[in-house]
């Protein structure tokens, strides 16, 4: 499926009233940016406007998307608290939605000055929970990130840590090891970090630990367009907007029903259908991303966190 099979109105209100619009059944808010953490007053503003204009990151070319028809939200962020007096106004119309919760602990490394302090942020994650539920929220520790001054013990106790503090507010721990995009080398170059390449004892430590942490938890463990192979050790890949998920708490929305029929097949209870992520990939993803097609709304270089790792600001500023 193509992103651009998504259907298209025509916007009926403000300064683009009369252009045409696409119009996602799934919007992800966003891979690119915390809209939840720094843009929520200006999101809201736009969803109650019904749409929003989008950057083409690449060619820089103006797409306008509507919400007209959107059924699902997955918010990524690592300090949703701004987002959650607000919720009701998507439950009201019937919008589900996800959120994808990175929640590092790499404070004593300085890695991500710009982010609320952990305490704060497993408080708000609580709060979320409690009005969502637990099976709305999956619990992002990425990147897994080796350097000389963390290794895979420590890793693994400080997602011990956070995990025996947030296990019963989410279904879903997501890892995946930092990626060296050249922005993000050059900035933590400058910052004096040098990230380590995960040896295979390394893999498999961390892999056997989490593990044995999914157990304790029970809850799902699964790692995110991973060139690593971590399923040797239990850990599958996963999918972050996943058509299970999807379908199991919208399978019976007659729009997502029409527009991603495959939906109806995914069984309630059991493993995770493989095919059908395969079926509703989105090509516009990196090879190793099972996530279905959504359209992702955000623009790079608008958040302030300032993390030393970041794929999504391409200064390489210190």
């Amino acid at each position: 499926m193509k992103p651009a099979s998504w259907p298209r109105v025509r916007i009926s209100s403000g300064i683009a009233a009369g252009e045409q619009a696409i119009a996602p059944l799934i919007i992800s808010a966003s891979r690119a940016t915390d809209i939840p953490g720094f843009q929520c007053d200006w999101f809201m503003q736009r969803f109650t406007e019904g749409y929003v204009e989008w950057i083409n990151p690449f060619n820089r070319k103006p797409q306008y998307v509507s919400f007209e028809k959107v059924r699902v939200i997955v918010f990524w962020s690592k300090n949703p608290a701004p987002i959650i007096p607000h919720l009701a106004v998507f439950h009201d119309r019937k919008i589900r939605t996800l959120f994808q919760l990175t929640v590092n602990d790499y404070e004593a490394q300085g890695y991500e000055p710009g982010i609320p302090p952990l305490d704060e942020r497993i408080a708000t994650v609580r709060s979320l929970a409690a009005a969502v539920g637990a099976e709305h929220l999956f619990w992002r520790f990425d990147p897994l990130l080796l350097t000389a001054d963390c290794g895979p013990e420590a890793l693994l106790e400080k997602i011990g840590q956070i995990g025996d503090r947030i296990a019963d507010s989410v279904c879903r721990l997501t890892v995946s090891f930092f990626s060296p995009y050249k922005a993000a080398l050059t900035r933590m170059r400058r910052r004096g970090i040098i990230p380590l390449v995960p040896s295979d004892t390394d893999l498999k430590m961390i892999g056997t630990g989490l593990v044995a942490l999914k157990k304790k938890w029970g809850i799902e463990v699964v790692s995110c367009a991973e060139k690593y192979d971590l399923s040797r050790f239990g850990i599958p890949p996963g999918s972050c907007i996943d058509p299970a998920v999807i379908a199991r708490i919208a399978r019976h929305d007659p729009l997502l029903a029409d527009f991603f029929p495959a939906l109806a097949t995914v069984p309630l209870f059991g493993d995770q259908n493989s095919e059908l992520r395969r079926t509703c990939k989105d090509p516009g993803q990196r090879p190793l991303c099972n996530c279905m097609v959504s359209k992702d709304i955000g623009r790079y270089d608008t958040c302030s966190y300032n993390c030393a790792y970041c794929y999504a600001c391409r200064s390489t500023a210190p």
